[in-house]
């Protein structure tokens, strides 16, 4: 049996990693291990389902990244990197110094005694590359409205009752979807 469901596409890899954790259930003592394997055969079904829509719209999203050219941005790329190493702090030995930036990624470590002269120059590039800047940032709007999409997926379903002992909590709550017969608590 199954059932298609209505998602965006942000709420896949939730919805896989709660699957690919049930696939993982073992059975406990005293439980029907044939009833396990049977549950265990669905959530693997649509973990591989699921693994595979979402890497075609990685690859889609990464698709639209690399397909981006823009002459201007990445004429404004090279200056502002100039403008970021010829500001940045340096060791004893020359080499610049990078931070962690909030998102993770590497960034230059700005030299406080030269961070309103960077900032100035930043602000005026930005200025000079304001249309450039405008086109990559609508690609970027692009690329991230692909997570607000709505996508019909069909997962292969099978009774709550088969559901192995050990998913609880919010793993049951999480694959609700590829379950049939769930019982309503008040």
């Amino acid at each position: 049996m199954s059932r298609t469901i209505e998602i965006t596409v942000k709420e896949i890899e939730p919805l896989m990693e709660a699957i690919g954790q049930a696939a993982t259930a073992t059975a406990s003592e005293g439980e029907d291990i044939n009833r396990v394997k049977k549950f265990k055969y669905a959530a693997g079904k649509n973990y591989n389902k699921l693994r595979s829509i979402a890497k075609a719209i990685n690859q889609r999203q990464l698709d639209m990244q690399d397909g981006y050219s823009d002459k201007e941005f990445d004429e404004y790329n090279v200056k502002r990197t100039e403008i970021c190493e010829s500001h940045a702090e340096r060791e004893d030995s020359g080499k610049i110094v990078y931070k962690q930036g909030a998102d993770g990624g590497q960034r230059y470590a700005i030299a406080k005694a030269l961070k309103t002269d960077f900032d100035i120059q930043i602000k005026e590039l930005g200025g000079e590359y304001k249309e450039a800047l405008a086109r990559y940032r609508e690609n970027e709007d692009k690329t991230a409205a692909v997570l607000d999409e709505e996508i019909a997926i069909e997962l292969f379903t099978i009774s709550w009752e088969m559901m192995p002992i050990q998913i609880s909590g919010g793993y049951a709550d999480a694959i609700t979807p590829m379950l049939t017969d769930v019982p309503i608590i008040d």
